[in-house]
């Protein structure tokens, strides 16, 4: 009977150490991956400030773009088809051949009416900027109410005087310096995710908040990539190559921007001069 005890005692003992031993595993593991978490954070917030802040900079540089640049390639193109239809109708008199004639005297109008439209769609966009930040403002309100509600549904659920272990209150203490993270970024889109995994996995402290972790890491992940995916898509355009030039010439000293615009100033200049004198041989 006493050989029985001791050895249901030395089990006992037995277990309640290797228990100890997988709980400062799992302890020295979850260390280990929100360290990693916070270099991953870290990068995403460099990744996203470096984003914005390039599209931010592409829109401002192509709203000046349009307002200097746009507007008189535009106008020089309108040009160049009014001096081409005066050639085509000069040369008609010279082949006779109505259908030739008619058919590039028909592609050279659409060309105007699509000249007609890209500067109709340059006006609105550049006019319609501020009932854009209207519609921006009216949305991050929206946007807001719905943060709100979800910070307070998780924070109901796992702020730290909610526990009911020591174990318990260490992972809701992680949990809400998370939630808090996201709710002060307005992070609507990481607290949604975060009510949803979070709700119905809190049971088992330690082994939860590893799943919870290596999700977290995976999410961080993807957004990592996302987000220079965007970057990189950014680059390619070709107002960003244009942007740099502008850069790298300012740095310089030089205007390249009124440099260009100088150019088909000049080219303006000289089609109306083309234009002229084309009406006046047919006067």
């Amino acid at each position: 009977m006493c050989y029985i005890i001791l050895t249901s005692l030395y089990i006992i003992n037995t277990m309640t150490h290797k228990n100890k031993k997988i709980n400062k595993d799992m302890t020295k593991e979850i260390l280990e991956l929100q360290v990693h978490i916070n270099k991953l954070q870290h990068k995403l917030e460099n990744l996203k400030s470096e984003y914005y802040s390039l599209k931010n900079k592409l829109f401002l540089f192509y709203k000046t773009y349009q307002e200097k640049v746009g507007k008189l390639y535009i106008e020089l193109d309108r040009l160049k088809i009014k001096v081409a239809k005066l050639q085509l109708d000069k040369n008609l008199n010279k082949s006779n051949n109505d259908l030739i004639h008619q058919y590039i005297r028909t592609s050279l109008t659409e060309e105007e009416r699509r000249l007609n439209k890209i500067e109709k769609e340059i006006f609105y966009n550049l006019q319609g900027e501020e009932n854009n930040e209207e519609f921006q403002e009216n949305l991050h309100c929206i946007v807001n109410d719905e943060i709100k509600f979800f910070y307070r549904k998780l924070a109901s659920k796992f702020h730290p005087d909610k526990a009911k272990s020591d174990e318990e209150k260490i992972l809701f203490h992680n949990l809400m310096s998370e939630i808090n993270l996201a709710y002060n970024q307005g992070d609507l889109k990481k607290l949604q995710e975060l009510a949803n995994s979070l709700v119905n996995e809190h049971d088992n402290a330690l082994t939860s908040q590893i799943k919870i972790l290596k999700k977290k890491i995976i999410s961080l992940n993807e957004e990592i990539d996302e987000i220079t995916f965007k970057i990189q898509n950014l680059k390619s355009l070709s107002i960003y190559t244009l942007y740099v030039k502008v850069v790298e010439a300012r740095k310089q000293g030089i205007d390249l921007l009124a440099q260009i615009e100088s150019s088909i100033l000049t080219e303006i200049e000289n089609y109306k001069k083309k234009f002229e004198d084309f009406r006046k041989v047919e006067l």
